[in-house]
């Protein structure tokens, strides 16, 4: 009788264990595949950054020389690996082909001509047209290419002609370039450039100031390669597919073969899509198999304890031991809490390790006896929030829910590394070509958040923690996003952050963070990195003053000392200019975006002198000692001067 008994509540049991298992594994991967597309989109989005800067060197200037050219593009070309070439076609008219061709020969070109290839495959000059797009500038300078006419293919004419008619990218559908092994696929972004003083509100006016066509040539493996090699796949397998693209055409990219056409047997998939210039890409993340094994635990255990309900009460006291620590692992879910690393305001951190992988991890944790609902809606949101965002250079997510006993987590990576404040505090100013380094890799993160809606609001050095990786020094994460704000905030958040109050560090508030919280956007963002230019380049803060009032006054009145001045040495003019520009009181006079300002800043001269040897030395010889001590900074929990102030009866809580 209770043989039988105890098997059926067993079965029972196993069945709503295997259920319930089923969803959470469902649920779990489908937050991991979601993270996972939002990598791939986000490198595609980089990869726009780049070739975005080809049409705005030329729209800036007409004299520009094949060594200006390549000295401007080889930075880019050195930190992206997917990216095979940069190249620039100008638009010459026929009635100008021959004093363009001279121009070219005279220049160290003795056989330049525009051509393109016979019926044979030898390339040969090009008939008498209107116009034409002869690849003039070329990085890495390959001759046998150069004046070539890209109009030629019709296929490639129609997405050139497209992307120049409506003043956006445009992207070719997939091809192999002849160096490339089997399974390497390549696609090549089209970016037209236009004379500013144009107007350009249609197709025609688009024609008339149109002045050439910035061309990148990117490799689709060793982009999504690095996307994903921050990631957490966990046995996840992915494609990219472009739909638009004929069957032979749309696979881009496999972790694995089988993926993109479902050959691989699946336990569960997921289909995220992203728009990149003209094509609407597809990420296509399937699991072979889901972890299962809660239920045959469940059975096992309600079998076995039904074979011995009369043993020794000594075995029943081993079980709820058991049974106690099975629960404590699963109120972090599959991650074993091994020490605690840090505790503020928002919660408290604890290093961690995956039962399983053995992968460091960080766990922020929100108690509920300390927390109210308002602080318990905060945390929560700051989790969804981070979660979406997949930049290299922002923390990542691994997980999030909630315990057994309710209490609220996440999961993000451990960074063993040290934070701005710290390390310009321990070892001083850092020179420009670091600090460029540095700043441009926070830029991009911003550039993610900010496309995605996203405004940090707490921008400052004790936020920004530089970490190293084996190939790589200098590799910087923006952390602490409690504060972060949407630009088109739901009712339940508009409940969480108040509408009249400043939130952030008063050392890096921007005026209109100060005068008008609710109106902040990303431009308040670049403000607050301006600042932390400020910091890391001189050594000390834009503003100071005796209490927080008078800090407040000098970010709305008091125009900012030059960085050069104050550092008591000179400082190259245009990474001054850029700084002072991000600082300006004026949102409209700053930097239009973080996109904009990374490549305002890798335009500068000093971006170029970065030693990243100097730096591996750095790490070794001083880096580790100031991480070793420095391992609270690194998991940032909030900060005490991070702060609310209320502007109600405040005269200025009203301005501009």
């Amino acid at each position: 009788m209770i043989a039988a008994l105890g098997s059926a509540l067993s079965l029972a049991a196993a069945a709503v264990a295997k259920r319930s298992e089923t969803e959470r594994n469902r649920n779990a991967f489908e937050r991991r595949a979601g993270v996972l597309a939002s990598a791939v989109a986000q490198s595609f989005q980089l990869t726009r950054e780049v070739v975005l800067t080809l049409p705005a060197l030329f729209e800036a200037s007409n004299t520009v020389e094949q060594n200006e050219f390549s000295t401007f593009v080889r930075p880019a070309l050195a930190r992206h690996r997917s990216l095979a070439a940069l190249e620039w076609a100008p638009l010459v008219l026929d009635a100008d082909r021959p004093e363009f061709e001279a121009k070219l020969r005279s220049a160290g070109y003795p056989d330049f001509e525009i051509r393109e290839p016979s019926e044979s495959g030898k390339l040969e000059r090009s008939g008498s047209r209107s116009q034409y797009l002869p690849l003039t500038y070329l990085e890495p300078a390959v001759e046998a290419v150069r004046g070539l006419e890209v109009l030629f293919e019709p296929s490639r004419r129609v997405d050139i002609e497209a992307a120049i008619d409506q003043g956006t990218l445009h992207v070719s559908h997939r091809f192999r370039l002849v160096e490339d092994p089997e399974g390497v696929q390549s696609v090549a972004v089209y970016a037209p450039g236009y004379d500013p003083k144009l107007p350009l509100s249609g197709p025609v006016e688009r024609r008339r100031a149109f002045l050439g066509l910035g061309i990148a040539l990117f490799r689709l493996r060793p982009l999504i390669d690095a996307a994903l090699a921050s990631q957490l796949r966990e046995g996840i397998s992915l494609a990219l597919l472009d739909p638009s693209a004929p069957a032979e055409l749309s696979v881009l990219y496999e972790t694995e073969p089988g993926v993109a056409s479902g050959t691989r047997e699946a336990a569960f998939s997921h289909r995220e899509q992203f728009a990149f210039g003209n094509r609407r890409y597809t990420v296509i993340s399937v699991t072979r198999t889901a972890s299962n094994w809660t239920h045959w635990l469940v059975l096992s255990l309600g079998l076995g304890l039904t074979a011995v309900a009369a043993a020794a009460y000594f075995t029943l006291a081993t079980i709820r031991g058991l049974r106690r620590t099975v629960a404590r692992t699963v109120n972090v879910g599959q991650y074993t809490l091994e020490e605690k690393i840090g505790e503020g305001g928002m919660g408290v951190v604890y290093r961690a390790a995956h039962a399983l992988l053995r992968r460091p991890a960080a766990i922020k944790l929100l108690l509920k006896d300390t927390a109210s609902q308002a602080d318990l809606a905060r945390f929560e949101r700051e989790v969804q929030l981070t979660s979406r965002l997949a930049h290299p250079n922002t923390i990542s997510i691994f997980d999030y829910g909630r315990t057994q006993n309710g209490v609220f987590y996440y999961v993000m990576e451990y960074l063993d590394g040290l934070d701005l404040d710290r390390l310009v505090r321990e070892d001083g100013p850092l020179e420009p070509g670091r600090a460029i380094h540095i700043l441009a890799q926070v830029s991009g993160a911003l550039a993610e958040a900010h496309l995605l809606g996203l405004v940090h609001r707490d921008i400052k050095p004790a936020n920004i923690v530089l970490t190293e990786r084996r190939d790589e020094p200098d590799v910087v994460k923006v952390v602490d996003f409690g504060l972060v704000k949407t630009l088109e905030p739901s009712q339940s958040e508009l409940g969480i952050t108040q509408m009249n109050t400043i939130t952030g560090t008063p050392l890096y508030l921007a005026p209109e963070a100060i005068t008008s919280p609710q109106h902040m956007d990303g431009r308040t963002d670049l403000y607050a990195l301006g600042a932390v230019a400020y910091f890391i380049l001189t050594g000390e803060h834009v503003f100071q003053g005796a209490t927080v009032l008078e800090v407040l006054t000098k970010h709305l009145l008091e125009e900012p000392e030059p960085p050069s001045k104050r550092l008591g040495r000179p400082l190259a003019a245009d990474l001054e200019a850029v700084v002072l520009s991000c600082l300006a009181k004026d949102r409209g006079a700053r930097p239009e975006s973080a996109s904009a300002l990374r490549a305002a800043l890798l335009a500068c001269e000093d971006a170029e002198r970065y030693d990243m040897e100097a730096a591996r030395v750095w790490w070794r010889e001083r880096g580790v000692k100031l991480r070793n001590s420095s391992r609270l900074s690194s998991q940032s929990v909030g900060h005490a001067t991070t702060m609310a102030i209320d502007l109600h009866d405040r005269p200025f809580a009203d301005g501009g």
